[in-house]
């Protein structure tokens, strides 16, 4: 479970940086207003971040009926969400948030709808198998093995760089305990963000942790002795 969680926390600003970066990118159509996208995009930092995992699964939080549709701020947000997507059907990032707030507030049926709208819109998009696998993870406790796992793997074929895969495999290989591939990823990522030291450092932290206990068990050699 750790390893996910420091995984997931590595990519709410990633999220907000993508957001912000599709509204000015392509051709000059419609967006949806700064206003939504400043709201989602911190609701999908907070659900990136691993918030909604800190008071319980997407089941638990059924039974809080602060957390369905219709009463708190992940109903708001879907009410919100629901009337940008009226105007901007195909804004694939949108459906992405509609997803992550559905399965927030317990409703994993339309959230793994919402996903599947986005990836027919982008049938290829690394970033949507990844998210697509995340959501998975989550409905089955935190757990990478299986179909998530797979999305993974898909993500990475496309896209080697693929932030959120790369997240997600190297905490899918720490919690196998094959050590040595998980630090692989993470450097792989704090490289790829080596010009953000608040998200670079924590990965290259736990991939050094993790080559730490990969040396103790004989499979590979310690970091101060890498080259």
């Amino acid at each position: 479970m750790s390893a996910f969680l420091v995984a997931a926390g590595t990519l709410g600003l990633l999220a907000w940086l993508g957001l912000v970066r599709a509204r000015w990118a392509g051709p000059a159509v419609p967006r949806p207003s700064w206003p939504l996208m400043a709201g989602v995009a911190c609701l999908l930092a907070a659900v990136g971040a691993g918030g909604y995992l800190a008071v319980g699964s997407p089941q638990r939080l059924a039974d809080d009926p602060a957390a369905v549709p219709g009463a708190g701020p992940w109903g708001e947000a879907i009410r919100q969400l629901q009337h940008e997507l009226a105007a901007h059907p195909d804004e694939v990032r949108l459906w992405v948030l509609l997803a992550r707030a559905y399965a927030a507030a317990g409703e994993p049926v339309p959230a793994a709808q919402a996903l599947q709208r986005a990836r027919a819109l982008r049938p290829r998009d690394a970033g949507l198998l990844a998210d697509h696998a995340d959501f998975l993870a989550r409905l089955q406790g935190s757990r990478l093995d299986g179909e998530p796992m797979r999305l993974v793997q898909q993500a990475l074929a496309l896209d080697p760089d693929q932030p959120q895969a790369l997240a997600l495999a190297g905490a899918a290989a720490y919690a196998r305990r094959d050590f040595v591939q998980a630090a692989r990823h993470w450097e792989r990522l704090a490289a790829l963000r080596a010009d953000d030291a608040a998200l670079a450092q924590p990965l290259r932290e736990r991939a050094a942790q993790a080559r730490q206990l990969a040396a103790a068990r004989g499979d590979g050699p310690s970091p101060a002795s890498r080259p």
